[in-house]
């Protein structure tokens, strides 16, 4: 038996199908929703290309090395650091990103630019693993003196990771994202719906059946086969099955909370923010086009300036803020939002022809946690117990965060699951 079911169609379950079928397995894609993308899909308003929040891929991150693995082409550009603005006490301040920003900033003493200077340059010689047992925010109590020192570095662990609270995420963690981030990132053309297009593409040259609408609710498995139950009562076999959704409905797949991925899926929490989206006729101010809060838990982007996202002459700019664990009000979020685009881009609202508001969207469902070791506390693609199912996503294995967690994670997931297809099919000629 050669037939591997991968449960999921984002990133992970796609990139999975299409490894597992280069294999040469029969795989079949089970997805619950309507579309395939998950997550990365792009809403198209009016001609306007919306991400579910500001996206961007590491160049040198694992996902980039994953989709050119798997001949898919990215096209965009590389947003520059250099320009950028911080949001503190109601205005805006040159941010320090740089050696002539950090000069002329008002933002900080003289001291406390020095002290930024030499933590900033010693993070890519700074090993993860000896800080993946702190928090991120012992972490920069240890390291930095200065407050606003401090809050700045706390703003770029933000706009890296989604992360709000440092008090519970590992330092580890943290410092691999800032590390990753080194090589810089593409904004890409027309949103991630191009990569989620190329991988179906893919997928279905590779020979991958994709089924949305299809919805499993229970994955079974024993020593010689796997199999999905589906809500409308069904059962499919096969030899392997790789769940690649979020870790709470693998949890419910697999038993439930009392299932060993349901005991640690309780001891996390997840990550969420709520997101603008802006489509304007015109950019009312050129210059304030990347914006990290300080002091408020916010972030401004525009991201049509190095990529195809508007049409001619127009531009999308996002506005982010990071969300707690406490609830939030979205009518005062939006409020709070749009008030720093007033500050940013004045007489935006007179320009609008697109727009949406994300009130809440979970970016990670289980954000790595000092407690658990941050990236060495997550789950692997072979859970205990279960010889013939997989986990893939982005709360899966040791390497990478976000996208790249995810791709990461289906490679390795798939090459399990080509294993054990491979012993099932030995298993049953010999038989």
């Amino acid at each position: 038996m050669r037939e591997i079911i991968v449960v999921g169609g984002g990133l992970a379950g796609l990139a999975a199908s299409i490894y597992a079928a280069q294999g040469g397995a029969r795989v079949l894609l089970l997805e619950r929703s309507a579309h395939l993308g998950g997550r990365a899909i792009t809403n198209i308003r009016n001609h306007y290309h919306f991400n579910l929040g500001p996206h961007a891929l590491y160049r040198s991150g694992c996902a980039a090395a994953a989709l050119a693995d798997l001949g898919v082409n990215l096209s965009g550009g590389m947003p520059p650091l250099a320009g950028a603005f911080a949001y503190h006490g109601g205005r805006l301040h040159t941010f320090p990103s740089g050696g002539v920003s950090l000069l002329v900033t008002g933002l900080i003493t003289t001291e406390a630019k020095q002290e930024l200077a030499a933590f900033r340059k010693g993070l890519s010689h700074e090993d993860p693993e000896r800080l993946d047992f702190i928090t991120a925010d012992e972490w920069l109590q240890r390291s930095l003196k200065d407050d606003m020192a401090r809050a700045i570095m706390r703003s770029l662990i933000r706009t890296a990771t989604f992360v709000h609270a440092v008090d519970s995420y590992s330092a580890g963690a943290a410092l691999r994202q800032l590390q990753a981030g080194g090589a810089g990132v593409l904004y890409l053309d027309y949103g991630w719906q191009s990569i989620v297009d190329s991988l179906v593409s893919r997928a279905q040259q590779a020979g991958v059946r994709l089924e949305p609408s299809r919805c499993v609710k229970r994955v079974e498995t024993a020593s010689d086969r796997a199999a999905v139950c589906l809500d409308d009562g069904s059962r499919i076999e096969a030899a392997a099955v790789i769940i690649a959704t979020r870790p709470g409905a693998a949890v419910a797949m697999l038993g439930g909370p009392s299932s060993t991925l349901g005991a640690w899926f309780a001891n996390t929490r997840p990550a969420r923010v709520a997101c603008l989206n802006i489509g304007l006729r015109e950019q009312p101010n050129g210059v304030h086009r990347l914006t990290f809060g300080i002091d408020r838990p916010l972030y401004l982007s525009v991201h049509s300036e190095v990529a195809r996202l508007a049409p001619d002459e127009r531009a999308v700019v996002h506005v982010t803020k990071y969300l707690g664990d406490h609830c939030s009000d979205p009518a005062l979020d939006r409020a709070e939002m749009e008030s720093l685009l007033d500050l940013a881009q004045p007489g935006w609202k007179d320009l609008v022809e697109a727009e949406e508001f994300l009130p809440a969207i979970t970016v990670v469902d289980a954000v790595p946690a000092a407690a658990q070791g941050g990236l060495r506390g997550r789950p692997g693609p072979a859970l205990p117990g279960c010889s013939r199912v997989f986990v893939a996503g982005d709360w899966v294995g040791d390497e990478g965060q976000l996208a790249d967690a995810s791709l990461a994670s289906a490679k390795q997931a798939a090459a399990l699951a080509l294993q054990a297809a491979s012993v099932a099919a030995s298993v049953s000629q010999t038989a």
